[in-house]
């Protein structure tokens, strides 16, 4: 009876033995594999990581090499404005020297006209006062023109401080003043 229930005991010992190593391997074999998971889940959240960051490093290379090139266009834009700009300031000196010029010749011719008529009788005909009369009036349209221009260019540079350089507006701008400058040469240029 002793042994029976000693026998009975043992039994049910190395069942619960059993029980609990089973448990406890099964448990370690549900953790391995949650582990495993994680780690396959961290791994590949790296592995995004890096294919991410090498995104971002390429976009930056792109955006950098982007900037580089627009500030080289810029610099070279800016120094042939530069250029042109000189060489319509150095051929509108040219040009203001004709047109004042032009003003002392008028004013002599004026001056001249006046001795001579308190002088001695002029002759005139229909024909010559008529291409004078024209003469003077285009002329006078001209340099009213010419005095727009002026004004305009002017109200360009007091806005062109306002504006991004290398912007659209601000191209549009100065593409208007070399274009101004052209027309007020030429302008110069017709005055008799």
């Amino acid at each position: 009876m002793k042994n029976k229930f000693f026998i009975s005991f043992a039994t049910l010992l190395v069942l619960a033995s059993i029980g609990v190593h089973w448990y406890l391997y099964d448990s370690n074999r549900n953790l391995a594999t949650e582990i495993e998971m994680r780690e396959q889940s961290i791994q590949q959240e790296m592995q995004l990581l890096e294919e991410s960051n090498e995104l971002q490093k390429s976009t930056l290379e792109e955006m950098t090499k982007y900037i580089e090139e627009r500030e080289a266009s810029y610099e070279l834009l800016s120094a042939e404005l530069t250029e042109e700009f000189e060489r319509l300031d150095a051929e509108i000196e040219k040009l203001n020297k004709k047109e004042k010029s032009f003003e002392e010749e008028k004013a002599d011719f004026y001056a001249q006209q006046s001795i001579n008529y308190n002088s001695q009788p002029i002759v005139h005909t229909p024909e010559v006062d008529q291409e004078a009369l024209e003469s003077f009036k285009k002329n006078e349209e001209t340099l009213k023109r010419i005095d727009e221009i002026d004004k305009e260019i002017y109200n360009l540079e007091m806005t062109r401080d306002t504006l991004r350089r290398g912007s659209d507006a601000w191209q549009k701008n100065m593409n208007r003043h070399i274009a101004l400058n052209q027309e007020k040469i030429d302008l110069i240029n017709t005055l008799q």
